[in-house]
């Protein structure tokens, strides 16, 4: 089953988790069992939240690499004009 939920792409995986959602509430409402329908939700809702968390993560990951990036050019630029600074320092 799990196998298969990887696979969906993230939009038909929210269409799903509101198809089993509904289907959960219509049998409810007319006094049927609903413990597949629960587990088939857990798995989609597992699904859902990791993909979520791997977003976020990805995101925090990519912003982190980002201002290292930008404090490494940082460092650079002013490495470059304290050598300036001493050059001409130097040659006064």
């Amino acid at each position: 089953m799990s196998d298969k939920i990887e696979k969906i792409p993230n939009d038909q995986l929210q269409s799903l988790l509101n198809a089993v959602r509904a289907h959960i509430r219509r049998t409810r409402k007319h006094g049927g069992d609903t413990r597949d329908g629960e587990v088939e939700l857990c798995y989609l809702e597992r699904e859902d939240e990791h993909r979520k968390k791997t977003i976020q993560l990805e995101k925090e990951y990519r912003e982190k690499l980002d201002r290292a990036r930008k404090a490494e050019a940082r460092e650079a630029r002013e490495e470059e004009e304290a050598l300036k600074d001493y050059w001409e320092s130097e040659n006064n």
